[in-house]
């Protein structure tokens, strides 16, 4: 092998090793906007009340290892969310009310969140819960900005999410995810009813 040949095969090793170990480090990881973490914990201010939510286990839906996500009202557990999270996508599997014992499938599965999350993009979802008459939702990858909520400030991407009910009646959501975080704040609005939760603080599990 003369010397300009093994010159060229060692820059081409070399690249190719940086590559891997490049690709395995944080800085070309994606950011992770909803973290699912066993032992995660997020507590919101809720009007004068809080609203505390934790990832307290997983259980297999349909064949697919979901997270629980559980929301805690004044200590009272008020209902789980079945998460399903994949490189592409978060869906939303089942929820379930009565201390776990009313379980009820999303049909199909809600994706909620698509990755990456590029500003300009958008979904729609139409389904149902149960019996529920369906329901479309459109979310869009609204903007990226810096908020500010009780736990701190944080750079965000804002997700708009707009429902419609069959009796044509509109919901209207606002939602800031920030990266390794999750959401930091939720602004709904059913009608007359304004609802708004920030984030007070969070652990997130390892």
């Amino acid at each position: 092998m003369t010397v300009k040949k093994f010159k060229v095969l060692f820059i081409f090793i070399a690249s190719a090793f940086m590559v891997v170990f490049f690709s395995s480090c944080s800085l070309f990881k994606q950011p992770d906007y909803f973290p699912l973490s066993q032992g995660s914990e997020w507590t919101y201010a809720f009007g004068k009340d809080e609203v505390t939510f934790k990832v307290t286990g997983e259980e297999t839906v349909d064949g697919k290892k979901c997270a629980i996500y559980e929301a805690v009202i004044k200590n009272i557990p008020s209902q789980k969310e079945y998460y399903y999270k994949t490189d592409k996508e978060v869906t939303s599997i089942m929820r379930s009310y009565a201390n776990g014992q009313v379980k009820v499938k999303l049909e199909p599965p809600e994706t909620i969140m698509k990755f990456p999350l590029k500003v300009g993009e958008s979904w729609i979802w139409t389904g149902q819960m149960g019996n529920v008459e369906k329901v479309t939702f459109t979310f869009k990858v609204a903007k990226k900005e810096k908020i500010t909520v009780p736990a701190g400030t944080f750079n965000a991407i804002k997700l708009d999410i707009e429902g419609t009910t069959p009796q044509g009646k509109s919901i209207n959501t606002e939602r800031w995810y920030a990266p390794d975080v999750g959401m930091i704040k939720d602004a709904s609005r059913f009608g007359p009813i304004n609802i708004t939760a920030e984030l007070k603080s969070y652990k997130i599990g390892k």
